[in-house]
């Protein structure tokens, strides 16, 4: 199964671009194409996927990528594809926070033959094989993989919506910028969202606590954060 992503977020890519297809959700391989249970079952428990805690939790009969193919593109014209995939990673490199539930895209930015991306855990630029080159694959983190709002959150970037009409739609307003000197971590927290919340990066989180794993985080752990 793939929830919100085969019912919601697949069909909004459709009205998006009535053209594109389908590429695919799930498929028995490593990464996030699969489903927690199958890849466990395989022994593949340390799959990168599944390792982390936001991915140890959500449904596990559920794939959590989706391959968004643009037949333009196939043919050589790369316009279409380079739309969305520059505004999902204009989104990682600002770190907007409707990015919070992807794990990585990748696709054609610059509408030419390279393949561009963004690792959203890691907070820096990412790559894959030339197939991207006409297709994008977007993962999502698995515990988000059944929240309309996370899903919506994709969507309205995919869309070109503002952030600020986003937040609205939702009911969130601006949230205070706080600057304490250091965050006691707590569990499910990740480097990359303690970044967002406190207007950092996650290279300067691991400079100032000699972090040479930003996946390993302990619960009690005081980071420095200037």
């Amino acid at each position: 199964m793939s929830y919100l992503i085969e019912s919601v977020l697949w069909p909004e890519m459709k009205k998006l671009e009535p053209d594109s297809k389908l590429g695919g959700i799930l498929a028995d391989k490593p990464g996030y194409h699969n489903t927690r249970n199958r890849l466990r079952a395989q022994g593949l428990r340390w799959d990168y996927s599944i390792r982390l805690p936001r991915d140890r939790k959500g449904p596990g009969d559920a794939a959590a990528a989706i391959d968004w193919t643009f037949p333009d593109a196939q043919a050589g014209r790369f316009t279409t594809i380079a739309r969305y995939s520059k505004r999902l990673l204009d989104a990682g490199r600002v770190r907007d926070p409707r990015t919070y539930a992807m794990r990585e895209f990748y696709g054609n930015v610059d509408a030419d033959h390279d393949v561009e991306g963004w690792d959203f855990v890691r907070d820096k630029a990412a790559t894959s094989d030339d197939s991207h080159l006409w297709h994008i694959h977007i993962s999502v983190r698995r515990a988000y993989v059944n929240d309309r709002e996370a899903i919506d959150a994709i969507v309205s970037i995919l869309g070109g919506e503002s952030l600020g009409d986003w937040q609205r739609r939702w009911g969130h307003g601006p949230r205070p910028v706080t600057r304490p000197r250091t965050y006691r971590v707590r569990a499910g927290d990740t480097l990359t969202g303690i970044a967002r919340r406190y207007r950092t990066t996650v290279n300067t989180l691991c400079r100032l606590n000699h972090i040479s794993d930003p996946d390993v985080l302990a619960d009690g752990q005081v980071l420095r954060l200037t």
